[in-house]
């Protein structure tokens, strides 16, 4: 015989509201909307630390090349693979996010609706995006052929005035090279492409598809997650005025001729990280607009 049961599961003896398997099983569903909402913004912003990582390694070198003198082939080496790792890491994170997030957690939700939504989204923004394009075919490239980054340069300029020497650096995909990966001509990836390519400026934008992907799903996904949130609070609510003031190992238990089957936490203190995570990671827009900078301001 199957029965099912709100209960503190502990070893202290504790009140048990029966429920139906009907409430059971939507339960369960909300559970799974709510780890699934969570997922996805983590797999994101996990993306946005990768992207951070690689801005940084940037200022760093950049730094570096202005206090230092040091030239060296090692030294080089060392610069050019800490952003190779760091580009990488981008680029994997990025395809973590649209092949997992989209192609599965957001069908897991959505149904049918969702199935579809990857060729939808992605394809439709590699026809209409030329940078969008050219970032998904080097994250092709990077898994097939080679690296990233074959070369970089540390920039020094002077302003206007001659008041202030900037150091920077640059990273530049070199076309030709990249033609030389038969693939890239098949999918004309490189034709819109200048002869040196500035990749963080394309990758810069790349972020904004992704930000603006990511805020579409959320919205997508709102009014379900909105549900499952309030389904789940509703029976710890009710837990809580009929039967104790705490709630602390509450679970939805599933039993079966009096052994337990399955066990469901109802617990929210890790979906408010997903709330957390919404607030904090907003829709990016023109990120290749912008650039950080230590300038001293002039008196």
């Amino acid at each position: 015989m199957d029965e099912y049961k709100l209960a503190i599961d502990a070893l202290v003896k504790s009140p048990r509201i029966e429920i139906t398997e009907y409430a059971y099983d939507e339960i369960e569903k909300s559970c799974e909307a709510l780890r699934i909402a969570l997922r996805i913004e983590e797999r994101y912003e996990i993306f946005l630390r990768n992207f951070i990582d690689l801005e940084k390694e940037l200022l760093s070198i950049s730094l570096k090349n202005m206090i230092s003198s040091e030239c060296s082939y090692f030294k080089c080496s060392e610069e050019r693979i800490s952003l190779n790792q760091r580009i990488i890491n981008l680029l994997s994170s990025s395809r973590s996010y649209l092949e997992q997030s989209i192609k599965y957690d957001v069908a897991c939700v959505l149904g049918e609706s969702g199935k579809k939504l990857y060729t939808k989204i992605v394809y439709k923004l590699k026809i209409e995006s030329n940078s969008f394009n050219f970032i998904e075919e080097l994250r092709n490239h990077i898994q097939h052929n080679g690296l990233p980054v074959d070369t970089y340069s540390i920039n020094r300029s002077w302003d206007e005035g001659f008041k202030h020497l900037e150091t920077s650096c640059r990273i530049t995909a070199d076309k030709g090279k990249l033609a030389e990966d038969g693939d890239w001509e098949k999918r004309k990836a490189l034709d819109p492409m200048p002869e040196k390519i500035n990749v963080i400026k394309l990758l810069r934008e790349y972020v904004n598809f992704i930000s603006g992907i990511h805020c579409d799903i959320r919205e997508m996904l709102k009014n379900k997650v909105k549900a499952a949130r309030e389904l789940v609070e509703g029976h710890i609510q009710s837990y809580i005025q009929g039967y104790s003031d705490s709630v602390i190992g509450l679970k939805a238990i599933h039993f079966s001729n009096g052994k337990k089957v399955e066990v469901l936490p109802l617990f929210l203190k890790w979906d408010d990280v997903r709330l957390e995570l919404e607030k904090k990671n907003q829709r990016i827009l023109n990120m290749e607009k912008r650039h950080v900078t230590s300038k001293l301001k002039s008196e």
